[in-house]
């Protein structure tokens, strides 16, 4: 009622399609009721909220010169990275990826050698994917194990989870739901497999650990993709 407590809610976007109505009206109901609250609501810029009668700010992507610095401290290298921002920049989609920091450090993985950047989104994701398993192999070996699943495992397990939760509308997920969206194809080992994915780029898991989202929009859409391509049966 003071005003003296700042509300603030994080990815509106990421709120399940069956429950954003009524998000909506209890955020609605708390500005009516509390005229004096500061409240903070963040939504991704593709997925535009109703009115809730609160001034709107945009941040606003990085810049060419930006871009540069944060390859040049991803890679250690000025001039790698001025040629893979070079080499992404001759490519369609280059403004979205290039615009990103999540998907600019994907470019960083994925063309951390001289080998050619991926053309496309797709194959990006693609290449991120087999170089985040290779990493995790070779620090297995190093440590004197293996890593527990191959690379068509993983991308199994991670596609069905994309799809399972696309399929419902949803951004994110409780574990419970990714353990079992994931048991059928990790057997016992869906647990392990959450917290390893979850110290990189693929899966993002909040404080408690018990809710579980894609680190971006467009990884999940391609990998319920790649689910659906593998069995195109799943879509009936």
């Amino acid at each position: 009622e003071s005003g003296r407590l700042t509300l603030l809610l994080d990815g509106l976007n990421e709120c399940p399609v069956e429950l954003y109505d009524q998000c909506c009206s209890d955020i609605d109901d708390l500005l009516r009721r509390f005229p004096a609250a500061r409240l903070v609501i963040s939504s991704q810029s593709t997925h535009h909220p109703r009115p809730l009668g609160l001034p709107a700010f945009e941040l606003l992507p990085m810049d060419r010169e930006q871009q540069q610095r944060f390859l040049t401290l991803r890679l250690g290298s000025p001039d790698r990275a001025t040629e893979l921002l070079d080499s992404l920049y001759r490519q369609p989609g280059a403004d979205f990826i290039a615009s990103s920091p999540l998907l600019l450090c994907m470019v960083a993985e994925a063309g951390n050698d001289e080998n050619a950047l991926p053309a496309g989104r797709a194959d990006l994701y693609r290449r991120f994917l087999d170089r985040w398993h290779e990493r995790e192999s070779k620090h297995a070996r190093n440590g004197g194990t293996m890593f527990r699943w191959t690379l068509p495992e993983m991308r199994s397990a991670l596609a069905r989870l994309a799809f399972r939760m696309r399929a419902r509308g949803w951004t994110s997920c409780d574990r419970g739901f990714a353990i079992q969206s994931l048991i059928e194809v990790l057997a016992g080992d869906a647990h392990e497999f959450i917290d390893r994915t979850t110290q990189g780029l693929l899966l993002v898991a909040d404080e408690s650990h018990q809710r579980l989202r894609f680190s971006h929009e467009t990884l999940h859409d391609y990998l319920a993709a790649e689910h659906i391509v593998a069995d195109p049966g799943s879509l009936t």
